[in-house]
């Protein structure tokens, strides 16, 4: 625990960044010690927490309780706790209700997206058996050409489908963007490149459509799981946390929850956007110069 500006403890339970935060009274001791002992007015303890982590208040609340009653009672025994306390679920607005489904539409949208990707390297591959990349190059295009055309289709559809997925969530299960809509146009636009040249990496490793597909599965598997996809990072142990932000789902995710539900601006957007760049490139970059034309 440690103190904090008011302000600066709401924005930070927002953000994902705090769990929930405790704001005491002025004089809450001295006062919460006469409201035990008689029928004075018991001091009001505001805790403000992020309701996808709606275990946490418990904690909260029964950490301060046993601390309190440990500090202003003694070892005196009382079955009324000397204050009273307010709980505020911090989210884009105080009429706004937490949504479930927004962290779960990501979720399943990021894990069926990504599963897309490798078909997009199965399909290269497969072209490549069937000699049709050997035509092509019978044209004047460079091999950074005909990849990108490859990868700007996969990409096209990643995002259409991770639109609708969306849709769906909009239209049935009330999932809002409570957001930048701009931040969240950017997230599909740049987890559906990073996907489709992800595609592109899996083929750049395969030698036939058959080898990558188990392996690129359970590489999948494992950055949907580190992702937060299944499970929300948070009850990861601290150091998992930290360690899954080496994985692009773990920013896809983390950026789709701070555009829908969570309310946050662009300035929560574009960091995951340019991270999901980032990984595109690196996907891309690596097909490019390992992705053999002939089939060995």
């Amino acid at each position: 625990m440690r103190p904090f500006d008011a302000a600066q403890a709401a924005d930070a339970v927002r953000r994902g960044k705090l769990r929930a935060v405790v704001t005491l009274p002025a004089r809450f001791g001295e006062d919460a010690a006469r409201a035990l002992v008689s029928r004075a007015a018991q001091p009001v303890v505001g805790i403000r927490y992020d309701p996808s982590q709606a275990i946490a208040l418990q904690v909260v609340q029964g950490l301060l309780a046993q601390h309190v009653m440990a500090s202003v009672a003694g070892p005196a025994l009382s079955v009324r706790l000397p204050y009273a306390t307010t709980a505020t679920p911090v989210q884009s607005s105080p009429e706004a209700k937490y949504n479930g489904y927004s962290h779960a539409f990501a979720g399943m949208g990021v894990q069926f997206i990504l599963f897309m990707g490798i078909d997009v390297g199965v399909r290269l591959l497969t072209m490549r058996r069937m000699g049709l990349w050997q035509r092509m190059r019978a044209a004047p295009l460079s091999r950074a050409f005909l990849l990108a055309s490859q990868a700007a289709s996969g990409a096209l559809i990643a995002a259409v489908l991770f639109a609708v997925i969306f849709a769906a969530g909009m239209l049935f299960f009330g999932v809002r963007v409570e957001g930048s809509a701009i931040g969240f146009f950017g997230l599909i636009v740049g987890f559906a490149a990073m996907t489709s040249t992800f595609g592109l990496f899996v083929a750049a490793l395969g030698q036939t459509p058959q080898a990558p597909r188990g392996l690129a599965v359970q590489a999948t598997l494992v950055m949907v799981k580190l992702g937060g996809a299944w499970v929300p990072a948070f009850v990861f142990p601290r150091w998992l946390q930290t360690f899954s932000l080496i994985v692009p789902t773990r920013w896809a995710v983390d950026g789709f929850d701070a555009v829908t539900w969570r309310g946050l601006g662009l300035d929560a957007a574009w960091r995951p956007v340019l991270v999901l760049c980032a990984f595109s490139l690196a996907f891309a970059a690596i097909a490019t110069l390992r992705f053999t034309w002939d089939e060995k």
